[in-house]
């Protein structure tokens, strides 16, 4: 009779000659022990380098390592961005002469003071309420002498204001919305190159030498930005000069970031729930804006920073404290400018301002040509609506310091899309260990189950063989009682 003992012996034995692992098979099968003892070796070995690749693969993934995908999109048209404009002469000084001296004189200073404290020291009551910015920045209608989108006219009533501290009216052409508020259509281009273009001719009110008092640089502050962001002028910007056509081409990029576990950016940046700073919920509570840009929670770290050391806030930075007064008086304006130098120097870290995941970009490139000719200058004579600006200064001269044009188009309609991809996923890591078993010891998916059949089998020998045990033992025990019962008698 076959015990299970001889029967598990056997199955082992048939399950290794059959297993898809082949090098057991052949270990089992061969009879000449030198090839046996190689076959061995050879499993082992294959054993220990899969299990390397194995682990390094392992490791790598659970660093969670990226790699970068670039791919080049075709378009026949694209949404044109929104263009800002603000002009580095922040004070129209035919409506802000009296209203500067007036500050000169308050505070003890000269014509030749630190031309940054002086106009802080203006901008601070704009920011303070207690100056309307519109009586010392320029209007639209002052500076736009002619605009032009896609070869057909466009006017002021195409712009909105918009308030930047250092800049003080800056204005925006196509950022979705008109001068009530009211959501409008985005414009769109359907055609790459200079002739398709935003063309701005604009002045910038610097013909009179004794109106550019305080004025360290002429010309025009322009950011090239997305709808959905309010741009940051001071460092989103480029300048253009006067007394040249400044021909900007743009191109458009779409970056994607992957969040947690593979980095610490945001990827919902529209909602309060995006993230827990205090910084982040702030965007939403006091700033009231729609979206979460990281270069904005900075300025409010450094907010933070001058608020300490001054006791005041500063005017050009975003405010979140409503019942905090603005630096206005010269020793607290000197103050937050000798914060700001100690808080760069000191490279602080800016605690709960993650950097958001995705964005759309717009990379600008810059050529010139000289602006005005002699030929324009005479063709203007007929244009009303500039010569009536520039009348008094009318000649080559004073325009090529007073004006330019802005000429802002696509250079192609093309737009990259750069996005962050797991440089190994969970479906490249299982199909990858399944690659290397298969390679070097020959194991699928279905030796899988081979293995948890001989498992099974393994189980039903051991408790087979121990009700086994325990049958014999008691049969054993009940022929000693009765060996012992027959002797007594």
């Amino acid at each position: 009779m076959v015990t299970e003992k001889e029967k598990f012996k056997l199955y082992s034995n048939e399950w290794v000659l059959s297993s898809s692992i082949i090098g057991l098979s052949n270990i089992r099968r061969t009879r000449f022990k030198v090839i046996k003892i190689l076959w061995i070796i050879s499993l082992l070995a294959c054993l220990g380098i899969c299990s390397k690749m194995i682990v390094d693969l392992v490791i790598k993934y659970l660093n969670f390592q990226v790699n970068i995908s670039l791919k080049i999109q075709s378009s026949s048209f694209q949404d044109f961005p929104a263009i800002t404009f603000c002009n580095l002469n922040s004070f129209d000084r035919s409506k802000s002469s009296s209203i500067l001296q007036g500050i000169i004189n308050e505070n003890n200073l000269s014509d030749y003071s630190n031309p940054q404290i002086v106009k802080n020291l203006l901008k601070s009551k704009i920011a303070g309420g207690s100056l309307d910015k519109k009586l010392v920045g320029f209007t639209i209608d002052d500076m736009l002498l002619s605009c032009l989108f896609n070869d057909k006219p466009c006017d002021s009533q195409d712009f909105i204001l918009f308030y930047d501290f250092d800049y003080v009216n800056c204005y925006t052409f196509n950022s979705g919305y008109d001068q009530n508020g009211t959501k409008i259509p985005i414009k769109k281009i359907n055609e790459a190159g200079t002739d398709r273009s935003l063309k701005l001719e604009l002045y910038l009110g610097l013909d009179r030498f004794n109106l550019t008092k305080f004025v360290t640089n002429n010309g025009v502050k322009i950011v090239v930005h997305n709808q959905s962001v309010t741009p940051i002028i001071s460092s989103d910007g480029i300048d253009i000069t006067t007394g040249f056509q400044n021909n900007i081409g743009i191109t458009k990029s779409f970056r994607y970031g992957l969040p947690w576990p593979y980095s610490s950016c945001i990827k919902n940046t529209k909602s309060i729930d995006g993230h827990e700073s205090f910084y982040y919920k702030a965007f939403f509570t006091s700033l009231n804006m729609t979206s979460y840009r990281q270069k904005t929670c900075l300025k409010l770290c450094l907010q933070d920073f001058i608020l300490k050391k001054c006791q005041c806030l500063d005017g050009s930075l975003p405010n979140i404290y409503k019942n905090v007064t603005i630096c206005q008086s010269l020793e607290t304006i000197k103050c937050t400018i000798d914060a700001r130098g100690e808080y760069y120097s000191k490279e602080l870290v800016c605690e709960g301002c993650p950097i958001e995941c995705d964005s759309i970009q717009y990379s600008t490139s810059l050529s010139y040509s000289r602006y005005p000719t002699n030929y324009y200058l005479n063709y203007i004579k007929n244009k009303t609506n500039i010569l009536s600006k520039i009348n008094e200064f009318y000649n080559e001269g004073n325009i090529s310091k007073s004006a330019l044009i802005a000429n802002i188009f696509y250079d192609e309609l093309d737009y990259s899309v750069i996005e962050q991809v797991p440089a190994v996923s969970f479906d490249y890591l299982i199909s990858n260990i399944g690659g290397n078993l298969g390679l070097f010891i020959g194991v699928s998916v279905l030796s899988l189950f081979e293995l948890v059949e001989y498992m099974l089998q393994i189980i039903i020998f051991t408790i087979k063989t121990s009700k086994l045990n325990k049958k014999s033992s008691i049969n054993i025990k009940a022929k000693y009682l009765k060996n012992e019962n027959s002797l007594s008698i």
